[in-house]
């Protein structure tokens, strides 16, 4: 569901998610051994560029890391990129998600239209699962 005026887009760029380390590299890397299991955690969670124009597009870039639990392959849930303009929300973009065992970075690209009001905006990652949440937010400018 999408509100407001941005829109995301696959226009540019290599959307999704791509391997960076696989399972075996993580656990001894991470020492998932001695980590509550499922372990999680968002390594890298970034928006370029952080100032752009009406028109443009910005990415945003995150990278997890994850360690399965022995009866838990996945980490399955919902992630929402939400979007905020002077305290009210103006973009909203969900859908299901699973963290997978190993290191991914995870892209989306999203067109900022060329009529959007300078300023500054809050940008929200947030993913939901039973027993799990994850949020993380960054600011950019528009000009």
């Amino acid at each position: 569901m999408l509100l407001g005026i941005f829109v995301v887009s696959c226009a540019h760029g290599d959307p999704g998610e791509h391997l960076v380390l696989g399972k075996e590299s993580v656990q001894s890397q991470y020492n998932c051994a001695r980590q509550k299991l499922p372990f999680v955690v968002i390594e890298q969670n970034e928006i370029q560029p952080r100032k752009l124009h009406p028109g443009e597009e910005l990415q945003h870039h995150f990278v997890y890391v994850m360690c399965p639990s022995g009866t838990l392959a996945t980490v399955q849930g919902k992630l929402e990129r939400r979007i905020y303009f002077k305290g009210k929300r103006i973009f909203y973009d969900a859908g299901n998600f699973a963290f997978r065992p190993g290191k991914w970075s995870v892209d989306a690209f999203i067109k900022v239209p060329s009529h959007t009001e300078p300023g500054t905006y809050h940008f929200e990652l947030f993913f939901g699962s039973k027993g799990m949440t994850v949020k993380e937010s960054l600011d950019f400018v528009v000009q």
